[in-house]
């Protein structure tokens, strides 16, 4: 008969193997520090960049081996003036007089490495048609893809459209991802590293990875979505299902991500800590890793449709990327990390809230019209120093109201809590005119808004 001790020496191996997850019981399926110039660049990537946008190979630095995206800052005189007709070409936009073009530089799988890494092989006749587009006449033997201005009317290089964008998605559920990652200057643009599907149609996006964005929409105002997210999405019939959690800012500092992706558990860790678990809103099909990091914003335009917004940078923007790791994550080693954090109180007890991109589309929009009638409440402020005391008051209502209605507006998930949103402002616009006789007037109103929202109630991409 086992002693009181003697139990605890023996049974507490096993407990300690329920409670922890170790990556050495995974197997290491692939494994980049980088450590090659440009000459001898892994098979396992794409390198493609936009316009004066680079890769640095080589890099030696704080952790080891790194590979640098660039994008730097053109000269004033490479910008091509444009006017009212708005003259730029697919991928730039029109600010202040000119044209400022399209600038990314990326990293992602590539379809013509060997399969011997994937848990899912591809179908045959998929893999036949891959290896074709990749010893097409275009030649991609170095694995450089450089797009020309418009990928989606890319007619006379339609192998290599197809080939980049659609055929590069060899991971799958069952696996876990690591890597280091260090970013600077958080303006003006968008970056991130994580999976994607490379499908260009939004509808057929899916997306799980860490994402910063900052800049500004196609109206010169805040863009509504700047900051540091995690983000997952999923096509859907209804439009994409979108989940975004707010993460804290991202600084410039090294930090080390990692994303466990099983079907029906999905874990995101930064420096070594849970910053999500997902177990509903999850993507079951083919995916590739991405690094990127760009000068452009996805916002809606003048006619409400979803656009490419370039912003003008006035620092180099660049990711920093290190020790790229690939394991497969088998079914126990997944019930292993799910008892963990179940006895750490880190499973959800609800789903995440998510929301779609018409739901998406229709929150920057309003956020364009309030801060639009914020602008006006400031002009107003100015501009009434001398009038009586209530017409002060009257405008710095106006303000508070709208920007508490901004705040509300980035927790938004569906249309009805827009409504909820446009009909709180409603209320308190009236009570503002009776109390101070007066209220938001012509076609920025509150209820000019309200209308407006009411009778374009959906837009679809």
């Amino acid at each position: 008969m086992l002693s009181v001790c003697t139990k605890i020496v023996y049974f507490f191996p096993l407990l300690l193997s329920l409670l922890t997850f170790s990556a050495e019981a995974e197997t290491l399926l692939f494994h980049d520090n980088f450590d090659y110039d440009k000459n001898h660049r892994s098979p396992h990537w794409y390198w493609r960049h936009d316009s004066l946008a680079h890769h640095v190979y080589g890099q030696s630095g704080a952790r080891g081996s790194e590979i640098g995206f660039v994008i730097p800052v053109p000269a004033d005189s490479s910008y091509q003036a444009c006017g009212n007709d708005n003259s730029c070409q697919a991928l730039e936009t029109c600010r202040q007089g000119f044209c400022i073009p399209y600038q990314n530089s990326e990293i992602y799988n590539s379809p013509c490495y060997p399969t011997a890494v994937l848990t899912t092989p591809m179908p045959e006749w998929e893999r036949s048609l891959i290896l074709s587009q990749c010893a097409a006449s275009w030649n991609l033997s170095d694995n450089l893809v450089k797009l020309s201005p418009n990928p989606v009317a890319m007619d006379t290089q339609a192998d290599q459209y197809i080939t980049d964008l659609y055929l590069n998605q060899p991971l799958s559920p069952g696996m876990h991802l690591a890597w280091d990652a260090q970013a600077s200057s958080m303006v003006n643009g968008s970056r991130g590293w994580g999976l994607w599907n490379t499908n260009v149609v939004p509808g057929q996006n899916s997306f799980a990875w860490f994402m910063q964005m900052e800049g500004l929409d196609a109206s010169g105002y805040p863009y509504l979505l700047s900051g540091n997210w995690l983000m997952i999405v999923l096509p859907g019939t209804q439009g994409n299902k979108i989940l975004l959690k707010p993460l804290p800012a991202l600084d410039e500092n090294w930090h080390h991500y990692e994303i466990f992706w099983a079907a029906n558990l999905m874990v995101f860790t930064i420096d070594y800590a849970v910053v999500h678990v997902e177990l509903t809103t999850i993507p079951q099909g083919q995916m590739a890793f991405h690094n990127w990091v760009d000068n452009a914003l996805f916002a809606l335009d003048s006619t409400g449709q979803l656009t490419h917004i370039t912003q003008k940078l006035q620092v180099p923007r660049t990711n920093t990327l290190a020790n790229y790791q690939l394991f497969a994550w088998s079914s126990s080693e997944q019930q292993t990390l799910h008892r963990k954090l179940y006895h750490e109180g880190q499973i959800p007890a609800t789903a995440t809230p998510c929301t779609t991109f018409p739901v998406l589309a229709k929150k920057i929009a309003i956020s364009t019209a309030l801060q639009k009638a914020f602008r006006r409440t400031l002009e107003e402020q100015s501009g009434i120093i001398n009038f009586f005391a209530y017409n002060q008051l009257l405008s710095l209502e106006r303000g508070r109201l709208l920007a508490l209605a901004h705040l509300e507006l980035r927790k938004a998930m569906t249309f009805a809590d827009l409504d909820a949103i446009l009909q709180k402002l409603s209320r308190e616009n009236q009570r503002i005119q009776t109390l101070y006789g007066g209220c938001l007037d012509g076609a920025g109103s509150l209820q000019g808004l309200l209308d407006s929202y009411q009778r374009n109630s959906f837009l679809v991409f």
